[in-house]
């Protein structure tokens, strides 16, 4: 996917990462992010986990404007969007919520495990503040302006993420790596 963002890397204010258990970066979708709001939710998880010492779940959420208007002022630097629209744009951030592989069958009496699968292990990196371990778990996209081949060419994206914690159950990611990946970043 690298490359897939309509902003240049010296412009890149924000991304989402998907990265492997080392670490590194697989995947990134790189967007220009000045937000009107950004909502910040702390829960307690649905399972009663409060009562067991669990920490909180946070949960953040705001919206996302992709628009092709400025690529199409210059289509020779710009050929794809003259041919699809932002669609790649959304193919790509829509890859982040679809599963990465099935979860193996645990045990004959842990029947809701069987066939589950596993959410992309994600990092949240926005402008210099520290790159945060997330989950994408909520995905609405309304497409608003389209050229004459009905291809999407601004469209607004509500994107919630809920941040993981070392001790989640899910989560496996190394904690330590992902302060590293702001510098990856700026270099993508």
């Amino acid at each position: 996917m690298k490359g897939d963002g309509v902003m240049p890397a010296r412009l890149l204010k924000g991304a989402l990462a998907r990265v492997n258990r080392r670490g590194d970066i697989t995947e990134w979708f790189g967007f220009a992010l000045n937000p009107e709001q950004i909502h910040r939710r702390i829960h307690w998880p649905e399972d009663g986990a409060a009562d067991t010492g669990a920490a909180p779940r946070e949960r953040l959420s705001f919206k996302l404007v992709l628009d092709a208007v400025d690529a199409l002022e210059r289509p020779e630097e710009n050929p794809g969007v003259l041919e699809h629209g932002i669609r790649p744009q959304l193919a790509a951030l829509e890859s982040f919520i679809r599963p990465s592989k099935a979860r193996p069958r645990r045990t004959r009496s842990d029947k809701r495990a069987e066939g589950r699968a596993l959410a992309p292990t994600l990092v949240f990196i926005w402008g210099r503040e520290p790159a945060v371990p997330v989950w994408l778990v909520s995905l609405n996209v309304r497409e608003e302006l389209f050229d004459p081949a009905l291809n999407p060419l601004r469209a607004c994206a509500w994107v919630e993420l809920e941040v993981l914690t070392p001790g989640a159950s899910r989560a496996a990611v190394d904690f330590a790596l992902v302060e590293q990946l702001p510098e990856q970043g700026a270099r993508l």
